[in-house]
C-alpha cells in the first residue's frame, strides 16, 4: 500500500468536499434577507488566505461566514498531509515489523526505508531501520541510520552500542573502540558490559 494510492485520494475528497460546502453555504446565505454577500475577486481572496486577516471591506457578518468556512480549510491542507504521513509511517512499521519476524530481511529493510522516506525524525524508526540493515550486513546503512539517532539523542546508550558493532565490521576499529567505551561510562546490564569487554578486547 503506496502513499500515493491511499493517501492522496482521501486527501482530494476531503479539499474538494469543503470546497463544495463553501460555495453551498455561500449561496444559501446570500439568499436570505438581510446577509448580503457581494462577490469577490481573486486579489481579495488570496489577501486574506496569506494573510489570515479579515479584509477591511467586509461586512461583519460576511468576515464571520468567511472565517468560519476558510479556517477549517486552511487547518486541513496544512496538518492532514502531516496525519496521512504519520498514519502510513506506522503501517509500514508495522509491515517491516512482520517481515522481519519471518525472517524476511530484505523485505523489512525495504519497508523501513519507505516508512523512514515518509517520516525521517522519528528516532526509533531509524534505531530499526538501523537494526534492519544490520540484519542484512549493510553496516554502512546502519551506521548512518544510528547516526541520526545519536544527533538526536545523543545518550542512546543502545544507539551507541550498535553503531560500534558496525563499525567494528566495517573494520574502523577505533571509532568502534570510541563508541563502546562511551557505552560503558553509562549504568547498563552486567551482560551487556561483558559483551563490549569481549569486542574491546578483540580489537588490537
Amino acid at each position: 500500500m503506496t502513499y500515493r494510492k491511499t493517501i492522496y485520494p482521501i486527501l482530494f475528497n476531503w479539499v474538494f468536499t469543503l470546497l463544495n460546502l463553501f460555495r453551498f453555504s455561500k449561496q444559501v446565505l446570500a439568499s436570505l434577507p438581510g446577509f448580503p454577500l457581494k462577490t469577490y475577486g481573486n486579489d481579495d481572496l488570496t489577501e486574506f488566505f496569506t494573510t489570515g486577516h479579515v479584509i477591511p471591506a467586509f461586512s461583519q457578518r460576511e468576515s464571520s461566514f468567511i472565517t468560519l468556512t476558510a479556517y477549517p480549510i486552511l487547518f486541513i491542507l496544512i496538518f492532514l498531509p502531516t496525519l496521512c504521513f504519520a498514519e502510513n509511517s506506522s503501517l509500514l512499521i508495522e509491515q517491516a515489523k512482520s517481515y522481519s519476524v519471518k525472517g524476511k530481511h530484505t523485505k523489512a529493510y525495504e519497508t523501513y526505508w519507505q516508512a523512514f522516506k515518509e517520516n525521517p525524525d522519528d528516532i526509533n524508526l531509524n534505531f530499526q531501520l538501523g537494526m534492519a540493515a544490520v540484519n542484512i550486513k549493510d553496516y554502512e546503512a546502519a551506521v548512518m541510520a544510528f547516526e541520526r539517532v545519536l544527533i538526536a539523542s545523543p545518550n542512546a546508550v543502545q544507539a551507541k552500542i550498535e553503531i560500534a558493532k558496525a563499525f567494528y565490521r566495517l573494520g574502523s576499529v577505533e571509532t568502534a573502540r570510541e563508541y563502546f567505551t562511551e557505552a560503558l561510562e553509562a549504568d547498563i546490564p552486567q551482560q551487556v558490559r561483558a559483551n563490549i569487554e569481549k569486542f574491546l578486547a578483540a580489537i588490537p
